[in-house]
């Protein structure tokens, strides 16, 4: 009979930041985090839907510049505009802002959010 063995599973460091130690989390005022969210979803907008197809040819070529897929990689950059925003929709929610009128400062830290 063998005895049982557990699953480990050590993720790479560079999966939760250098040293293997999370990031700490960053003070951002609220204004911030909608103003940010607020230009990551026009970006996001005008790419999506006013953008001409010579515009996505140079986003493909722009893309492809930098060492990704030359047909997804535009779809991909575009992807994580609206990817980058739930971290912050998720802070503002957790610190209970809702309004604009809110001056709150929040705390990003992707280990408290996830």
């Amino acid at each position: 009979m063998t005895p049982a063995t557990g699953h480990t599973f050590d993720p790479p460091t560079d999966a939760i930041g250098a040293g293997g130690r999370p990031a700490p989390p960053v003070h951002l005022p609220a204004d911030a985090a909608r103003a940010t969210i607020d230009t990551l979803r026009r970006f996001e907008q005008f790419f999506r839907r006013h953008a001409s197809d010579a515009v996505h040819a140079e986003l493909r070529a722009f893309c492809a510049g930098l060492g990704w897929h030359p047909v997804c990689g535009a779809e991909a950059l575009l992807d994580q505009l609206g990817l980058h925003t739930l971290p912050l929709r998720w802070a503002l929610g957790a610190a209970g802002v809702a309004d604009t009128t809110t001056t709150t400062t929040i705390d990003i830290n992707h280990q408290e959010i996830t």
